[in-house]
């Protein structure tokens, strides 16, 4: 069961770490202050690999067994396919 959980937290840091670096306007309204001198390009090709991105954390989370999950993560797991 641990080892489902960090596999899972691990894909959830990585994929929130990756969505911040490439739009450091929204790390900078979270309070991320290291993003502050640093702007997304906001272009087509840009949108297009947030997409890809998300559809494959998508495809990820759902290789995970929600029933191996505490339940923040089945919570958290939930959430994030309803969302994307």
């Amino acid at each position: 069961m641990v080892e489902w959980n960090e596999e899972f937290r691990k894909l959830i840091d990585e994929a929130v770490k990756e969505f911040l670096d490439r739009h450091p306007e929204v790390a900078t309204y979270l309070g991320l202050h290291e993003y502050d001198d640093k702007m997304s390009k906001g272009n087509r090709e840009e949108i297009l690999e947030d997409l890809r991105m998300l559809e494959e954390v998508s495809e990820k989370l759902s290789e995970i067994s929600k029933d191996y999950l505490n339940y923040d993560n089945q919570i958290d797991t939930t959430k994030f396919l309803e969302c994307f």
